[in-house]
C-alpha cells in the first residue's frame, strides 16, 4: 500500500480504496462507507505494506488508544468496508 498524503484519515482510506483491487464478483475496487463524524488529521505520511484489508487493520490499530477509536466492518464478498466509531458487537 502506498504512502498516504497529509490530510484526514478518511481522505487517505478513501484514496486507498479507489486503488485497491477486490476479488468480489463484478467489483473492481473496495467501497468504504465512513459512518462516523470522526476525522483524524494525519500530520505525517504513513506507509503500510500488504493488501488493503491488512493495511487498513494496521492503520486502525494506531487509533485504538485515540479519544474515539475507529473500527472496520469488512464484507469481503461485496468489497465493502464500513468505518464506525462503535466497537463490534460480541
Amino acid at each position: 500500500m502506498a504512502d498516504s498524503k497529509r490530510g484526514t484519515l478518511k481522505e487517505g482510506v478513501m484514496a486507498w480504496a479507489i486503488k485497491a483491487p477486490c476479488l468480489g464478483p463484478g467489483v473492481k475496487n473496495w467501497t468504504v462507507y465512513w459512518q462516523t463524524p470522526v476525522h483524524y488529521q494525519m500530520d505525517a505520511p504513513l506507509h503500510f505494506r500488504g493488501d488493503f484489508k491488512s493495511a487498513l487493520r494496521s492503520v486502525l490499530e494506531l487509533y485504538q488508544t485515540a479519544r474515539k477509536p475507529l473500527y472496520a466492518q469488512i464484507h469481503s464478498a461485496q468489497c465493502l468496508i464500513r468505518i464506525t466509531d462503535k466497537p463490534p458487537r460480541e
